[in-house]
């Protein structure tokens, strides 16, 4: 294996309660020039404001109210718009002469989806391709996307301990009404955990990792050392084609 070439941009995507976090942590603790960013981030600029206007990113304009918390904790998407506002909002803040790590999560939000006029399986393409238009100039050979699914079982579990640590989690009734299912879709190569996602503005790299397994932290963080290594070394690899 020649040296590794390691992406612009590393997509960690899957269902809440995947792994994705932990992942990204991993990424940055190991290779620091990674910045991570995540759309989580404007979620919550978008609950703390006012709404009291219009707000528009790029041609995605939004009407308030866009999002409201939820009593028992979370919060609820009231505008379907803000999923599509806040990866646009997020894929702006990249800079081409920096390095990221881009973390969200997306599920089967039927009001999304008929607003979009698009399948379940057709969401992520709609996600990338919002996202690649924002960034124009960087190459898809640059990208990488590095897909952690889990059973929903142990996506739930790992949910309320987020809850009882009052971290960052997700409504029980959104886990079970938006989440139940991982609904990332791509074309597998010679290997079922590797292949692309195909958009309108390109093709980007996948790798994925199962994360199912009820393991210590420990663990989990040593496997995860494991997989990124092979996930690099495909990138690599199919960069060099």
């Amino acid at each position: 294996m020649k040296d590794i070439i390691f992406p612009k941009i590393i997509f960690v995507v899957g269902g809440a309660g995947a792994g994705k976090s932990t992942l990204s942590g991993e990424i940055k603790k190991v290779h620091s020039a990674y910045n991570i960013i995540s759309d989580l981030q404007e979620l919550r600029e978008l609950l703390n404001s006012k709404q009291e206007s219009i707000v528009q990113s790029g041609a995605i304009c939004l009407c308030p109210p866009h999002v409201l918390s939820l009593p028992l904790g979370g919060f609820d998407i009231v505008n379907p718009l803000v999923w599509d506002y806040v990866l646009d909002a997020t894929a702006r803040k990249i800079q081409s002469n920096s390095k990221y790590v881009f973390e969200f999560a997306r599920g089967s939000d039927a009001r999304h989806l008929t607003t979009l006029g698009i399948r379940e399986e057709e969401l992520y393409k709609h996600c990338f391709e919002i996202i690649l238009s924002a960034l124009l100039g960087i190459s898809t050979d640059d990208m990488l996307i590095i897909h952690v699914f889990s059973s929903f079982k142990s996506r739930l579990r790992r949910n309320d301990r987020r809850r009882q640590k009052n971290n960052h989690f997700v409504a029980t009734k959104v886990m079970r009404e938006v989440y139940l299912k991982d609904v990332f879709n791509f074309t597998p190569a010679s290997e079922s955990n590797r292949g692309y996602l195909e958009c309108n503005n390109g093709r980007i790299m996948v790798f994925s990792i199962d994360n199912s397994q009820e393991l210590l932290s420990m663990e989990i963080k040593k496997e995860f050392g494991k997989k990124l290594q092979e996930a690099f070394e495909y990138h690599t690899v199919e960069k060099g084609k």
